[in-house]
Formats: structure tokens, sequence, C-alpha cells
């Protein structure tokens, strides 16, 4: 709109209100268990295109400097927002996140393959409404529990769902 300005100095960021953010910012927050214990950091989100709507937050675990982190997708209806803690918090132990669907820095992802992103789902207990629309992946399938589910880490022969660069 040309000619009009917007006084700014009452926001705390022009990419942050009350209820939104920018994607760049949640990239970077910090995880949480329930009893605080920091599990990781939000690497990147994955949007769906079709809804616009954040299908999952890809949680960076271990390592050091860089060197032997996991990428862990989280479905992003797992994660609420804590203002104490200036982050996320997931109802999973870092135990359970280290038995969960992940892959490794050097692996690739192949996000179109629902035997991989219904793993994700079926581990977390979440059922994705556009895959059941879709016919895609298995959603709660037979009641799994985190925990439970496969574990699709680096290096893992299991489906097809990522593969080494």
């Amino acid at each position: 709109m040309a000619g009009t300005t917007h006084d700014t100095r009452h926001s705390v960021d022009a990419r942050e209100t009350t209820s939104l953010i920018a994607s760049d910012k949640v990239e970077g927050t910090n995880v949480y268990d329930h009893a605080g214990n920091k599990l990781g950091s939000i690497d990147t989100v994955m949007i769906d295109k079709t809804s616009g709507q954040v299908s999952y937050a890809v949680l960076s675990f271990g390592g050091f400097l860089g060197f032997g982190e996991s990428h862990y997708p989280l479905p992003w209806d797992q994660l609420r927002y804590d203002t104490r803690q200036d982050g996320y918090v997931v109802g999973i132990t870092e135990e359970q996140l280290k038995g969960a669907p992940s892959y490794g820095m050097q692996d690739t992802v192949d996000w179109t393959d629902s035997t991989w992103r219904g793993s994700i789902d079926s581990y977390y207990g979440a059922g994705r409404a556009d895959d059941r629309r879709m016919g895609e992946g298995s959603g709660r399938a037979g009641g799994s529990s985190m925990g439970t589910g496969s574990s699709m880490g680096a290096g893992s022969s299991t489906g097809g769902s990522y593969r080494k660069v």
C-alpha cells in the first residue's frame, strides 16, 4: 500500500505476534520434555503445500557441534509452546525419542513416501487427517502408542524412507 507506514515500536518483532510466528523464528527454538529437560531444538518445519498447515517439526537431537546429530520428525500437534521456557514442550522422554523414526545429517528423506510418514504418525499415535482423506499412511495403526513404533534411524534397512547421499 503506497504511502502507508506501520508503527512497529510497540511490537516485539515484526515476525511475531501473540498468536503467529515466522518459520525462521521457530527454527532453533528449544524443545523440552514435561520435566523441563531439553531434548533438542527445531531444525526445520514441514508445511503441507495444499492446506498451508505445519505437519511436522523436525527436532535436531544429539551429537556435538553438528557431528552425530540425528533428526526426529514430530507431528506438529504434539508440540505445545510454553512461554515460561520460551520453547516447545512434548509429552515424550529422551528414551522414547531415541526409539522414534529418525534420520541422520547425511540422509535425504523421501517425504513423498507414505510409509515413512505413516511410521512417524503411528509412533506418536497421531492420525493425519489429510492422509486419511487421500488413503495414505496408517494413522493410529492398531492403536499403537509412543515407544512401540519402528525405529527407522540412520543406517536402518527397514522401509525405504530415506537414502544416503
